[in-house]
């Protein structure tokens, strides 16, 4: 089927025929012949947009940049000048104060659309994770069991290894009206180590998730509801790069990888828990090992060595630009006229 963007009606053929049928354990909605739509068969773990969110711990944004937009408001106090002209006024998630400076704080458009493109195109380009290799071919014949084991107890039911991106071609949109976005390959563009193509154009990125919302019982759950998530719904984390990340769990209770683990249990997990349970003590540290191998090349994620400089005009905290250059390459994205962005890549 085709996915429609949230707010937009169901096409016609697809209400005559009756029923939409979605991927495997996802479940169904029901397109009726009035125009009506059933979503009661459908998945708790998906919204009744049929937009995969994979981003945040409850999987509740669709994309990078509006991800970013969130860390900026929440962790920052920083505004965007495109929330807010969308979204204002706003009391619950801006603020009290008059449009266009809904946080009272005295400073308007705290980044530009271009700025915001900017961050997004960075954050999308860094390398990817990668299967660190074992110091000694024993330890690597230990990971290998480790890998063969996490599938056997059912972990690769929630945490899928690979995702297929059809066209490695990206478009970063912009939201100003008039906005052509920025466009560039993931093959070229993106920093070493990056996923290869197949054959066939398409790139395979091990990522180990299947981005569902799952419920984790009573064990992994939050004090109350986020929005229309319930409190024990999380979505399955990426496990690419899970070595370098601790502690665990969506609120850092887990020191361990292993102590992750034994979090798990009382939801959809429970069966896989029980199984992992079930192993011995050698079996288990084999999965552990394998985790542990889910890492980064050189270490632990550092922005060490990296120049990341953003220029902030002080009477405004706006930044005109941002400077990023790791492993010896440098970017540099400049806000235009009216928010938007530019990119050289050299």
């Amino acid at each position: 089927m085709t996915w429609q963007p949230e707010g937009t009606a169901l096409p016609r053929s697809a209400l005559r025929r009756g029923w939409i049928r979605l991927l495997p354990r996802r479940g169904s909605v029901v397109a009726k012949p009035d125009q009506t739509v059933d979503f009661t068969l459908l998945n708790k773990g998906i919204d009744s947009d049929l937009i995969v969110k994979p981003f945040g711990w409850k999987g509740r944004e669709a994309t990078i940049r509006r991800f970013i937009e969130g860390g900026f408001r929440v962790h920052f106090g920083m505004q965007t000048g495109p929330q807010v002209a969308k979204q204002c006024p706003n009391v619950n998630l801006l603020g009290t104060g008059a449009c266009p400076d809904p946080d009272g704080d005295g400073v308007v458009d705290e980044i530009s659309d271009g700025q915001l493109s900017a961050e997004s195109v960075y954050m999308s380009l860094l390398e990817t994770p990668v299967r660190v290799p074992a110091p000694t071919a024993a330890a690597q014949l230990r990971v290998n069991q480790g890998a063969a084991l996490f599938n056997q107890v059912g972990c690769q039911g929630c945490h899928t290894q690979n995702l297929t991106l059809n066209s490695p071609i990206h478009t970063e949109p912009g939201d100003d009206a008039g906005s052509t976005g920025i466009t560039y390959n993931l093959a070229t563009a993106m920093h070493d180590p990056k996923p290869a193509l197949n054959a066939n154009g398409s790139m395979t990125v091990e990522i180990c998730s299947d981005f569902k919302r799952h419920d984790m019982g009573t064990v992994d759950t939050d004090s109350k509801n986020f929005n229309q998530i319930g409190a024990s719904f999380f979505i399955t984390p990426p496990l690419w790069g899970i070595r370098d990340t601790a502690p665990y769990l969506h609120d850092g209770r887990a020191v361990t990888l292993l102590d992750s683990i034994l979090l798990h249990g009382g939801g959809d997990d429970t069966n896989s828990i029980n199984a992992f349970k079930a192993l011995s003590a050698d079996d288990q540290s084999k999965i552990v090992e394998f985790l542990s191998s889910l890492g980064r090349l050189g270490g632990p994620a550092s922005c060490a060595g990296e120049r990341v400089g953003l220029s902030t005009a002080r009477s405004s905290r706006r930044a005109d630009s941002i400077d990023v250059g790791p492993r010896g390459q440098h970017h540099r994205m400049r806000a235009g006229r009216g928010g938007r962005s530019s990119i050289a890549l050299s």
